[in-house]
């Protein structure tokens, strides 16, 4: 996957806006959060695998465009092949 890809949500999972300093509330901390469901597609804007020492564990991060701003995660993993169960490339016969 890279940027410009459309990806495909297979797992439900959250995302943060990019950029966005946190708001106080009272005691609440305030973080624009978006929940991703599957089915739903977005367009990649950012794609990077790291691969941590022990005890460390892997990870994904994502960018993601919605609705004209950025989205953004990190996802710990035990294996790159579990990236597939949480997004996956779209293939629509309209961009064949």
């Amino acid at each position: 996957m890279k940027p410009g890809d459309l990806i495909q949500v297979q797992k439900r999972f959250q995302v943060q806006q990019c950029g966005h300093h946190m708001n106080r509330l009272g005691d609440y901390e305030i973080f624009p959060s978006l929940s991703l469901h599957p089915g739903e597609v977005y367009l990649l804007t950012d794609f990077y695998v790291g691969e941590g020492e022990y005890p460390v564990y892997n990870y994904f991060e994502i960018t993601i465009l919605a609705d004209g701003t950025k989205w953004e995660t990190t996802i710990s993993i035990d294996d790159k092949n579990e990236i597939s169960s949480f997004i996956k490339l779209f293939e629509s016969p309209t961009l064949c």
